[in-house]
């Protein structure tokens, strides 16, 4: 099998999410090792409009479609932390908006089953999370106001 090379832009990329890791996350506290390698391995500027690509390592929320944001990579990661998702786990996320959020939870829990009220959100969430190969999260439309009614 003859080995891909990794382009430029990837590799500057890879550089910038760890340090993200390191210097944001690690560093002000977070200690799980599965959060730490989820934020590592899930590349937080494919969540993101182009125009905004680069702030995706800053240490701050960014905006994206509906007025909606993706929001800080040491909150998310708190919150990750916080929720102690076991390999075994289902886990359900009520207002998915760009899908980050959802695909760290796939790396950490067996299912995701995510809701999000934006239509265009969805959309672009599914296919980023395609792209990625996250087949254990179940993206939804829906307001989430009611919870959810299946059996993950």
């Amino acid at each position: 099998m003859r080995a891909v090379k990794e382009s430029k832009q990837s590799k500057r990329s890879r550089f910038l999410r760890d340090a993200m890791v390191d210097v944001q996350i690690a560093g002000r506290g977070i200690r799980s090792r599965r959060v730490l390698l989820a934020m590592r391995q899930v590349p937080r500027e494919i969540f993101l409009d182009r125009r905004f690509a680069e702030a995706a390592y800053e240490d701050s929320a960014v905006p994206i479609q509906k007025g909606q944001t993706i929001s800080q990579p040491y909150i998310v990661a708190r919150m990750l932390e916080a929720a102690e998702i076991a390999k075994s786990d289902r886990v359900l996320e009520i207002g998915a908006g760009s899908g980050y959020l959802a695909a760290l939870a796939a790396k950490l829990g067996r299912a995701v089953c995510a809701l999000e009220r934006h239509e265009a959100l969805v959309q672009r969430a599914r296919s980023r999370l395609r792209h990625l190969g996250c087949r254990n999260v179940d993206l939804r439309q829906g307001d989430g106001t009611a919870g959810l009614s299946i059996g993950l």
